[in-house]
Parts: C-alpha cells; sequence; structure tokens
C-alpha cells in the first residue's frame, strides 16, 4: 500500500489503490504496515515479565502511549494512514501473546486469573 504522501490525493504522484487493487497490480509501494510504531508496539513483550498485574497495567500504557506517539508522528508527516497504525498494534500483541502462551505455563491477562 502507498504512503499518503505519494498519493495523488496528497500532492503525490501514484493513484489511490485499494489493498485490494495494490495486490494485483504487483506495486513496489512498501508503507504498511507502520513499522516504526511496530517497534513500540513491540515492547509489549515486557508487560509479560512482572508478575504483579499492577506493573503489568503500567506497561502496557506506558507502550502503548509510546507506540501511538511514533504512530502520531508518522501520521503527521504524511508516512502511514490511521488503520497502519491501529493494525501494527494489533499485530504486535497478537504476536506477543502467542508467544507468551508458548513460552510460558500461565499467562495472567487478569487480576482475576488463578
Amino acid at each position: 500500500m502507498s504512503c499518503p504522501n505519494h498519493l495523488t490525493l496528497y500532492n503525490g504522484e501514484q493513484p489511490y489503490l485499494s489493498l485490494w487493487q495494490d495486490i494485483v497490480s504487483s506495486s513496489r509501494a512498501k508503507c504498511f504496515p507502520a513499522a516504526h510504531a511496530s517497534a513500540g508496539f513491540a515492547l509489549y513483550a515486557f508487560a509479560y515479565l512482572p508478575r504483579l498485574y499492577r506493573y503489568k497495567v503500567k506497561i502496557i500504557i506506558a507502550v502503548s502511549l509510546l507506540g501511538w506517539i511514533m504512530g502520531l508522528y508518522k501520521m503527521m508527516i504524511g508516512d502511514h494512514f490511521f488503520s497502519h497504525t491501529l493494525v501494527s498494534m494489533w499485530l504486535s500483541w497478537a504476536i506477543v501473546y502467542a508467544m507468551a502462551l508458548l513460552f510460558f505455563r500461565s499467562v495472567q491477562v487478569s487480576p482475576y486469573n488463578k
């Protein structure tokens, strides 16, 4: 998918194509997912280190803020759409959660889990 600043809609040189049109056309545009935000969101892995739930929540909030600050910066300069950052967050969380399930016997996602 093309970056917003590359689209003719935003004074760029490339036409807007939907995701499926972009795949069929085999364009060389590489703007999805948001890599800078993904790097910030990858730090969700640290949420599985502490045993106390309140520390996990603090880490999740801090990582979310960091990832969204990085994503919003890239959106403001025209490198990504909102959806790129949102999907990056979801993918990062899903991958980290799957890895935690794989490597840890019991993954506590709630203070009510025993």
